[in-house]
């Protein structure tokens, strides 16, 4: 707000008044009426320097909130997508404490942010040039650095508690981005008049780390415009003076206290909300006495056998290694509407030294069993123990004898297989150096020596099979010391030292003939762990967990029957989420198996009813089982065996005569038995839904050709294309259909962030109908300040210099004059002289009836009565009509920032489907099938365009209901923002196209898309938008503007800006009276003002300055103009939204809008020349290019150099 010389003259009379506030009050006691004359404070001799305090005030909280954006994207993509592939829970398994995982997070984000805060401590500190200039002269660094570090701990640790709330990372990263900016601008846009806000309110309000960091910068640029060093022995000064002020030790505590209530937000909801993978806890688990507690149930007291007659009893001196009992998971899908009982009621138990195999097909439960028992799932009801710990209390003391293979891999993409197992087993205790020695034996024994450096990715799928299995056996082979091991080892009754030094000498000699490792009894859960691996590698597991038989729990999942007939001690059969039976293989098969099976090779004269008689005369209770082809098989009950050799002669004489070619027999099978429980538990009914279906299809192919084969032609040409068109379009629809909750979600975050840059903007208006109280002026505004003066004769009265230092305090007498006094004081400590000296006075008299009054005062009370002058000049504004002002900064800053970020984020959603089908590889499978690249992109570019025209309706009808002061719901303004967002549309989706071949997750692609966005289009129109206020700088500012255009994000925000504040400058039109307009109309008829509609094409508007020579603020027709009256608002000529850049219209948006149109050419045909290959083929051409450079022995091909390494290790390996 600018101050014109009769603001100056209303301020001087105001501080006048003031000043002589007390020889008022003489005039009326002692009925005399003193001389009154003004002088100005002199002031000392003038030194250049440059004030950044105002700015800094501005300008640095902002910037630190923005430039500290990054922190949402980065920390928050990699910790909820740990949480969402079940990599977290992994490592937690592995040994790894929870605050251990958050600690190593928080490390890992302040060791690049400490590094950025000192940068940026440098930078405000240090003289930027050979003047000595600081962007913070008067701040100590170190109270700057520990406030800067604080912000970003408390900001680490808030978007921790943010992650909690989450489990898939891009929903996850868009609230966290709009979280992080709502939680600054809406308090901001609240409490931006800081006067107002009481203290209690101003430290609620610090709970955010991000009002913290404003209030912070407030406070030092308070300070800075006293000139005061805030230091540490300053931190509890108020910076006004007032005692009642928040001071910089008020933001410390509570910077520590967001620190320490985030960190309990995020302990507590990642308790009680795991997300996906990871066992919850109830919300009152703290009021518990198993949180407090840990207790060791040493059994349940259960025997499986006796209640189940398809389960066999354990064998006597065995001991239970995990326990589980009516455990039932139910997965809830749509908030409880639908759900998937995976595990109904299981309870069998898991014996210690022993290989239990849990035997299912694909779908039975088995992978989720497994999953509850480590704690990966929370079980829906239910109780489990693990060697006595039960795993919704004791998990970790449960995880720190459990190894465990998952069904898919956990691997890291950016360790080795040697810092996998290295990495895991001192997660779990060992040291280093036992880590690398066991680590390497696991590798031997796994046949991986050859691929320890290589990274895990590079692997194939069944050594990654392998390198898993390694991982969950890594750190469990533990050596114990001889005490311990003898004690495990044998029964002693006393354990005296006499005893076991005995038995330690035994172990001494025994040792010497023994190389085998002492185990303990661990846990081992292997889930499918020979799943895609060769026979002879299987074969090689399998010895290997054969020897761990007696010394570890294992329970192994296998859907392959020789599997767990070969490694099951026991087997439990697992159908529909329940265990079946449970027992030895033997046991199994007495119970299902149906005995014997006959099988009888014949001839095409063979007489099958002969035959069946004689087998049944002979076998009693024998029956026919199948007729297939050539074969026939019979089954034989095997409790008569004895009658089988009777049987057997009989048919090798007569075979000829019966016409049987062959004869064999075998006994039932682990697969037959697996076969007849899947039947009891539902497989018939299953089985004739199937047969159903194929008689329908016989049904159909009889309707349309009488059984025969049909023959279709095929389509070609255009009916293809548009055939093509159709079914692509119908996948994409189904696709939206399937995630429409994020696709909801993402359209709504634009018009939400629209209409909160519609409500932020209303805040800061200024209607004429408000009124403030009257205010009294007084010295105390200023307080404690310094009022000297001088009595320069004894005639003046006594009382009167006696009341009148009473009034304006105990202010120094002075024996010379106050012009000496105050101009000393100033070469002295100009500090002072700005912040202390308010007025004087000089008392003078001639005779005994006339005294003289000098009234003096600061040059610096203009600045001071800046803020007294803004309510009476409203109001006087307020007579030409109703009056709405808006702060033009703040309304582009908010339409800049907000807008285009919640774009981004639709624009985002629609790059996530080419990108995952890219990955799967199920794009190539569409073009392999005819599909042209044109086709396919055109598709997904008319539904994603289609959804954002209609998140582009729903922003500008948001603007229409939320625009209550009627600035931006006009119909021209309407209009040109729906261009804005239409044009963007064309471009900016192509654009976010482009990021699908840059990554290959959703949520890395996501994030490259975001940050790069927010870079290009955020800041760098900030630093345009910086560089056009400035004369010297406005050539740099165009240029970067005509190269960032080719940027869609860039050219949003910067037409959105200039949008914005062209709206703002149209609004001000409403202050003149129709009495006023009509004359200005006739000035200037093209004018918005006049009612005409506004040219909305790209044209050159003429300026009113080439209408004549009028002085400026005065029209040729002496009327004042908009700009006379706006001095307060820099007000100016009213101009077209679409006009292009120039001195005349400098908020133009065309240049921007024919960019957007520009750019989406451009990056369609870039993303065609992607699809067919060209710039792959280009990047070859300019690779061989450089290798024609190299010399002939670097071009040797990757292949032939590690085949040829391999026929060279043979040979030698041969030598």
């Amino acid at each position: 707000m600018g101050i014109d010389i009769s603001q100056a003259q209303f301020e001087r009379a105001r501080v006048t008044l003031t000043i002589l506030h007390a020889t008022s009050l003489l005039y009326v006691r002692h009925y005399f009426q003193p001389v009154y004359t003004m002088q100005m404070f002199p002031y000392p001799a003038y030194v250049e320097e440059v004030n950044m305090s105002d700015l800094n005030r501005i300008m640095l909280p902002i910037m630190t909130v923005l430039s500290f954006l990054m922190l949402c994207p980065s920390i928050l993509k990699r910790v909820v997508e740990e949480k969402h592939t079940g990599v977290k829970e992994l490592m937690k398994m592995m040994g790894l404490k929870t605050w251990m995982l958050w600690g190593s997070w928080m490390v890992n984000a302040l060791a690049v942010n400490l590094i950025t805060v000192t940068i940026i401590v440098i930078i405000m500190t240090v003289p930027l040039n050979d003047s000595g200039t600081k962007v913070m002269p008067d701040a100590d660094w170190s109270v700057l650095w520990l406030f800067l570090v604080l912000y970003c701990v408390a900001s680490v640790t808030s978007l921790f508690a943010v992650s909690t709330f989450f489990s898939r990372p891009t929903i996850s990263m868009s609230f966290g981005i709009i979280l992080w900016l709502v939680s600054y601008f809406v308090p901001f846009g609240a409490l931006q008049s800081g006067n107002s806000v009481s203290l209690g309110l101003k430290m609620l309000s610090s709970l955010l780390p991000n009002m913290a960091v404003y209030w912070g910068f407030d406070i030092f640029s308070t300070f800075e415009a006293r000139g005061v060093n805030l230091n540490w022995t300053k931190l509890g000064d108020s910076p006004s003076g007032s005692g009642n002020d928040l001071t910089m030790l008020h933001v410390l505590l509570m910077l520590l206290v967001d620190i320490m209530m985030y960190s309990l937000v995020t302990w507590y909801v990642d308790a009680i909300m795991p997300g996906k993978y990871g066992l919850a806890q109830p919300w009152y688990f703290v009021f518990t006495c198993s949180f407090w507690r840990v207790g060791r149930v040493e059994s349940l007291g259960m025997d499986v056998g006796d209640e189940h007659l398809n389960f066999e009893s354990p064998p006597d001196g065995v001991k239970v290694g995990i326990e589980i009992k009516e455990l039932r998971k139910v997965f809830y899908k749509f908030g409880g509407m639908t759900k998937k009982v995976a595990v109904d009621g299981v309870t069998m138990n898991v014996y210690q030294g022993q290989i239990t195999a849990l035997l299912g097909h694909n779908g039975a439960g088995k992978t989720t069993t497994m999953s509850v028992l480590t704690g990966m799932y929370s079980p829906t009801s239910g109780s489990v123990f693990v060697d006595g710990y039960d795993i919704r209390h004791d998990m970790d003391k449960v995880r720190e004898s459990l190894g465990l293979c998952p069904q898919h891999n956990l691997l890291f993409t950016d360790l080795t297989v040697i810092e996998h197992l290295m990495f895991l087993a001192m997660l779990k205790g060992s040291s280093r150096q036992s880590a690398r020695t066991e680590a390497n034996s696991l590798l031997g024994r796994l046949n991986l020596t050859a691929k320890s450096n290589q990274l895990a990715d590079t692997l194939s799928g069944g050594m990654k099979r392998k390198l898993s299995l390694a991982i969950a056996l890594i750190g469990d082979s533990k050596l114990t010391t001889d005490k311990e091991w003898i004690k495990n080892s044998f029964t002693l009754n006393t354990e005296t030292d006499e005893e076991l030094l005995i038995c330690a000498v035994f172990v001494t000699r025994f040792r010497e003939r023994r190389t085998e490792t002492h185990f303990t009894l661990l846990v081992l859960m292997l889930d499918e762990p020979t799943s895609g691996m060769d026979p002879e590698a299987r074969r090689e597991i399998w010895d290997l967990l054969l020897s761990m038989r007696g010394h570890r729990t294992i329970l192994i999942t296998t859907h392959f029957m020789e599997e767990a007939d070969v490694l099951g001690d026991f087997i439990a059969i697992m159908d529909h989420g329940r265990v079946h039976c449970y027992g030895t293989s033997l046991f199994l098969k007495n119970i299902y198996g149906t005995g014997y099976h006959l099988k009888l090779m014949r001839q095409e004269t063979c007489d099958v009813a002969r035959i069946t008689r004689l087998i049944q005369e002979t076998v009693p209770q024998s029956a026919p089982s199948s007729s297939v082809g050539s074969e026939l098989s019979y089954t034989l009950p095997s409790d008569q065996a004895q009658h089988f050799p009777a049987l057997f002669d009989i048919l090798d004489r007569d075979k000829a005569a019966l016409g049987v070619t062959g004869i064999g027999v075998s006994i039932t099978t682990l697969e037959e038995v697996f076969l007849k429980v899947g039947v009891e538990a539902g497989e018939e009914q299953r089985g004739t839904s199937r047969s159903s279906s194929e008689v329908t299809d016989s049904q159909l192919l009889i309707k349309n050709g009488l059984g025969e084969d049909l023959v279709y032609k095929k389509v070609r040409g255009v009916p293809l294309c548009l055939q093509q068109f159709r079914a692509l379009f119908i996948k994409k629809v189904i696709y939206t259909y399937r995630k429409i909750f994020i696709h909801v979600l993402m359209g709504l975050i634009p018009v939400v962030m629209i209409a909160l840059t519609i409500v932020l903007g209303s805040q800061g208006t200024a209607s004429s109908s408000n009124q403030e109280p009257p205010r009294t002026f007084s010295l105390g505004d200023y307080r404690p300040d310094t009022v000297p003066f001088t009595v320069n004769n004894t005639a003046v009265p006594a009382d009167l210099v006696h009341l009148y230092q009473t009034l304006v305090g105990n202010s120094p007498l002075t024996s010379e004059s106050v012009s000496s006094s105050v101009l000393a004081l100033g070469l002295k400590n100009i500090v002072a002289y700005n912040n202390k000296l308010v007025a004087g006075a000089e008392f003078s008299a001639y005779n005994d009836t006339t005294t003289t009054v000098n009234a003096m005062f600061s040059t610096g009370l203009y600045s001071r009565g800046a803020r007294f002058l803004e309510r009476p000049q409203q109001r006087c504004l307020g007579n030409l009509g109703s009056l709405y002002l808006l702060s033009e900064s703040d309304v582009i800053f908010q339409w800049m920032t907000l807008v285009p970020l919640g774009l981004l984020f639709l624009v985002g959603l629609f790059m996530i489907f080419p990108l995952t089908e890219r990955v799967t590889s199920v794009k190539q499978l569409q073009l392999m099938a005819g599909v042209s690249p044109p086709s396919y992109w055109l598709v997904c570019f008319l539904w994603d365009y289609l959804l954002y025209l209609l998140v582009s309706v729903l922003m500008v009808l948001a603007v229409y209901v939320f625009d209550a002061l009627n600035i931006f719901k006009q119909t021209e303004e309407l209009c040109v923002l729906f261009l804005i967002l239409a044009l963007y549309g064309l471009s900016g989706v192509p654009f976010a196209y482009l990021f699908s071949y840059l990554n290959k997750t959703s949520a890395g692609g996501f994030v490259l898309l975001i940050v790069t966005n927010m870079v290009v289009g955020l800041i760098m129109t900030m630093v345009v938008y910086a560089l056009e206020q400035s004369v010297d700088y406005e050539a740099t500012a165009m240029t970067l503007t005509y190269i960032m255009n080719l940027l869609p994000h860039f050219a949003l925000s910067k037409g959105l800006m200039n949008y914005s504040q062209q709206v703002v400058k149209n609004n001000e039109c409403a202050l003149i009276r129709d009495v006023y307009k009509k004359t200005q109309c006739e000035h200037n008829p093209a004018s918005k003002c006049c009612g005409e509609s506004l040219n909305l094409f790209l044209d050159f508007p003429q300026g009113v300055h080439s209408q004549g020579t009028a002085p400026e603020g005065v029209n040729s027709q002496g009327i004042a103009s908009e700009g006379a009256h706006m001095k307060s608002t820099n007000s100016t000529k009213d101009y077209p939204y679409l006009g292009f850049h120039s001195k005349s219209n400098p908020c133009g948006a065309g240049l921007e809008l024919a960019y957007l149109g520009l750019d989406m050419c451009l990056y369609a045909a870039l993303i065609l020349l992607l699809d067919y290959g060209l710039v792959g083929r280009a990047y070859e051409r300019l690779l061989k290019a450089i290798c024609k450079t190299r010399p002939l022995e670097r071009q040797v091909d990757v292949d032939v150099a590690e085949e040829q390494d391999r026929v060279d290790g043979q040979i030698a390996g041969e030598r």
